[in-house]
């Protein structure tokens, strides 16, 4: 293999073992609900691990503040040391003038075992003589053939009208992480990931959205 040739192939082990995952998500909009976007979005962690509730929710919330969308977590309305009617629930959120409610359901996750190719290998021998002649010995070094553990999640996520209960919106993703990276930085990859997708689904309008509406309409008049 020539110099080059190793040295793309580094590259990309390299980009495989740094400290960053991929999320990728499909969804599908009720047809109802093609031109409505949510205002004020309630996020709700559906998992019995309290921790993974907690930051779960508490990451989606900072990812829609940072595009300039209302939100807040299901902890703050519904305590987790107390018990809702599904009635209760709608009153709080009501109240709130939260007008949608995002369901985070927890699916399988774990670590998927990949191992990288050996690419070349290198020997050093050494040649010590004594009164029976010589004694060689050697030792090959090889490039590559390492096993990685590359974390993964898999979510499915429903949008919910206060309102009325209907589900206005459904998805599911797989998230994949690298070897150098942990299940915070998947969940960070869909937390991120999932916002980009309201948006684009035309659910949600970030700040990023309404500047190229606010221009669109400006060239429009001028």
């Amino acid at each position: 293999m020539k110099y080059r040739q190793i040295s793309y192939f580094l590259a990309g082990i390299f980009t495989l073992i740094m400290g960053c995952a991929s999320t990728s998500i499909t969804s599908f909009t009720d047809p109802d609900y093609k031109s409505i976007q949510f205002k004020n979005i309630l996020v709700a962690a559906n998992t019995n691990k309290l921790g993974d509730r907690l930051s779960m929710e508490n990451r989606i919330v900072e990812v829609f503040a940072t595009n300039g969308i209302k939100s807040i977590p299901s902890y703050s309305i519904f305590p987790p040391t107390r018990e809702f009617t599904d009635s209760l629930k709608k009153d709080l959120m009501i109240s709130s003038n939260i007008d949608g409610c995002l369901m985070v359901y927890f699916g399988e996750s774990g670590i998927e075992q990949v191992q990288i190719p050996v690419i070349g290998s290198k020997t050093k021998g050494t040649v010590t003589y004594n009164s029976r002649g010589a004694d060689y010995e050697s030792k090959t070094t090889y490039i590559g053939g390492q096993v990685l553990d590359k974390p993964y999640a898999e979510f499915d996520i429903k949008l919910f009208d206060v309102i009325n209960g209907k589900m206005a919106w459904i998805a599911n993703s797989f998230t994949g992480g690298s070897a150098y990276s942990n299940f915070n930085t998947v969940y960070s990859s869909f937390c991120d990931k999932i916002v980009d997708r309201l948006s684009q689904d035309n659910l949600i309008r970030t700040s990023d959205d309404i500047t190229k509406i606010n221009k669109a309409e400006v060239d429009r008049i001028l």
